[in-house]
């Protein structure tokens, strides 16, 4: 029989005071010993994978000056265009769009190429009626209509033409060899005339050997012209005329004093 009162009890070498009727509590465990729970590790987000985007890829179809300036331009263009899910850019039509971005997704490589032909009159009405205007009233004749272009192609397939590009690049033509003979005492210049959207605009030359250079960044029809003109050398002005005369009339007073000491 437990009697009200406190007792005391040694326990573990612990004293404890427990008041009778009480239920003896378990010891609080040494908060020393108390097991630490680890932090749960926050879940990590699984990595996306990142998309690559194909890369571009444009070459020239022949290394020559004009392929290389037309590369650099096409191909900012054709970047311009791979950066748009859809739709197009300033001289590539969407059609050509559509078949550069099919092409590079599967891994193509786009060609350049700049083509240049002889046309006839008769098949560039409307072009060549342009350049007659342009040249009415002078004395420039046309040495021969040609067109250039530059092609988008894969090595299977062209896949369109580039009207125009943000920056020029230099072109040449040759010179026809069955022209006129340039006559005596007369120089000839070289004009090239581009037509455009229905705009004719002369364009200047340079001339390196037996072909004309001239930069454009627009592609269509051209007209390639000449025009002779004559040679003026050592013009006769008031200060030459007064020379001459005062020669002259030195030479005469010379001419009279000899034969006045001749006498």
């Amino acid at each position: 029989e437990i009697k009200p009162g406190n007792y005391t009890y040694v326990v573990n070498l612990q004293t404890l005071n427990i008041a009778a009727g009480q239920v003896e509590n378990e010891p609080a465990e040494d908060p020393a010993e108390e097991p630490t729970e680890e932090p749960l590790e926050e879940p990590k987000e699984e990595e996306k994978e990142v998309e690559e985007e194909p890369a571009v890829k444009v070459e020239t179809a022949e290394d020559t000056t004009e392929n290389k300036e037309a590369t650099e331009e096409v191909s900012k263009l054709i970047n311009e265009v791979l950066e748009l899910d859809e739709g197009t850019v300033e001289g590539i039509d969407e059609e050509l769009a559509n078949k550069i971005r099919e092409k590079v997704e599967n891994g193509e490589t786009i060609i350049v190429e700049v083509v240049s032909k002889d046309v006839k009159a008769e098949d560039i009405k409307e072009d060549v009626k342009k350049v007659e205007e342009k040249i009415a009233n002078k004395n420039i004749k046309i040495a021969s209509y040609f067109d250039i272009g530059v092609l988008v192609k894969t090595s299977e397939e062209t896949l369109g033409n580039v009207t125009n590009l943000k920056d020029k690049i230099t072109l040449e033509v040759e010179i026809p060899s069955d022209l006129p003979k340039l006559e005596e005492g007369y120089t000839r210049t070289y004009k090239v005339i581009r037509v455009h959207d229905g705009v004719a605009e002369i364009l200047d030359t340079t001339v390196k050997g037996d072909k004309i250079l001239f930069t454009s960044d627009k592609f269509s029809t051209y007209a390639l012209t000449y025009e002779d003109t004559k040679t003026v050398s050592n013009p006769q002005t008031g200060d030459n005329i007064y020379v001459s005369i005062l020669l002259l009339t030195l030479a005469t007073i010379g001419m009279a004093i000899t034969l006045k000491r001749s006498k």
